[in-house]
């Protein structure tokens, strides 16, 4: 498996691997420095911290869908 650092947190990883730092002494500078960017196993969950979803809301064809215009500009999940 190559070697990559992260492009979210920076961490080395290798594979679903991250790397601990035992395992990123064994490893020289040169070749760390010439890892490519990737996303690690955690790369989901820091893009989620990072960009949380916005506000949703109901539209007016969402509303009519569901029969009450009462509805409409309500914040939903």
């Amino acid at each position: 498996m190559k070697l990559e650092r992260c492009g979210f947190c920076g961490q080395y990883f290798k594979g679903d691997h991250l790397l601990t730092i035992k395992e990123l002494k064994k490893i020289s500078q040169k070749e760390l420095d010439k890892a490519p960017a990737g996303y690690c196993p955690n790369a989901q969950g820091e893009y989620e911290e990072q960009n949380p979803e916005p506000q949703r809301y109901v539209t007016r064809d969402m509303a009519i869908d569901a029969e009450d215009p009462s509805l409409e500009g309500q914040p939903y999940p």
